[in-house]
C-alpha cells in the first residue's frame, strides 16, 4: 500500500487580491466540518472557475481556514493555476534548482519508507519574515489508517 500526496504548494502572503464580484447566484455548496475550522466545498470544479465562484471560496477560506475539495483531477499546471488566483506560490528553497517545479513539493510515502513524511505535529516555514498564507494539498492516494493531516488555527 502506497500513501502519497502530491502537489503541496505553500502560498505567499498577499496584501490584496482582486477576485471580482460575488454575488448569490454562485452555485456552490460548503458544508462546514467542524464548529470553528474547516468546511467541504462541492459542486465546484477547480480547474475551470470564473471570477464569482473563486471570490466564494476565498471568503470560504477566510471563514472556515480549511477547505476539502472532493474528487479533483487536476493536472499540476491547473493546481497551480488555481493557487495563484490567490496570490504567488512560495518556491521550496531546497527545489528551487534540482526540481522542474520548484513551487511544487511531492510528499510521498511507501511501504518501503524508512519514515512517514511530515510524521510529527509540525509546521512548514516558521523561518520565512512574512509567514504563508495557506497552502494546496492535493491528495492522491490516502492510507486506510494513519496519515491524517491536521489543522489549527490561533
Amino acid at each position: 500500500m502506497q500513501t502519497a500526496i502530491s502537489g503541496s504548494i505553500t502560498l505567499k502572503r498577499a496584501s490584496s487580491i482582486e477576485t471580482g464580484p460575488s454575488g448569490p447566484e454562485t452555485a456552490i455548496q460548503i458544508t462546514p466540518r467542524t464548529a470553528h475550522i474547516g468546511a467541504e466545498i462541492r459542486e465546484v470544479d477547480l480547474a475551470h472557475l470564473d471570477n464569482e465562484t473563486f471570490a466564494a471560496i476565498r471568503e470560504a477560506h477566510l471563514e472556515w481556514k480549511v477547505q476539502v475539495f472532493r474528487d479533483q483531477r487536476l493536472s499540476c499546471e491547473e493546481h497551480k493555476a488555481f493557487g495563484r488566483r490567490f496570490g504567488a506560490s512560495h518556491v521550496y528553497p531546497m527545489h528551487k534548482e534540482r526540481s522542474a517545479e520548484p513551487e511544487v513539493l511531492t510528499v510521498k510515502t511507501t511501504a518501503d519508507s524508512a519514515y512517514t513524511a511530515g510524521d510529527g505535529w509540525h509546521t512548514d516555514f516558521t523561518c520565512d519574515e512574512l509567514p504563508q498564507m495557506g497552502f494546496l494539498l492535493h491528495v492522491k492516494e490516502v492510507s486506510p489508517f494513519g496519515g491524517d493531516t491536521v489543522f489549527a488555527d490561533t
